[in-house]
């Protein structure tokens, strides 16, 4: 019987599911797109950045931040990081050393 893509072989008739690529599978300049895609929302800015401790009010406060170039609140920064972290999880975990 061949074997399984995503698996490899644990004993006769047995297998594991392979989460993620090996280091040396992952090439520079390679591109993962990661689907489904992911859109911010102002819910996702109000919890990150509460929890986060950032109380910057150019993220927080709608008032202050319609007074700004940009006319409302920014998201901030670390949202996209654990975003894009997350997305990458399953791309990477298990088998690479880290992901980042």
């Amino acid at each position: 019987m061949p074997m399984p893509m995503g698996y490899r072989r644990i004993t006769e008739g047995r297998y594991r599911e392979v989460v993620g690529l090996g280091y040396h599978e992952l090439p520079e300049g390679m591109v993962i797109e990661h689907r489904p895609g992911r859109t911010v929302t102002e819910a996702d800015n109000v919890l990150m950045t509460t929890l986060g401790g950032n109380d910057a009010p150019i993220h927080t406060d709608a008032q202050y931040s319609s007074l700004t170039e940009w006319g409302r609140p920014l998201v901030c920064s670390s949202i996209t990081l654990h975003i894009v972290g997350g997305m990458t999880v399953r791309s990477t975990s298990g088998l690479t050393i880290d992901n980042l």
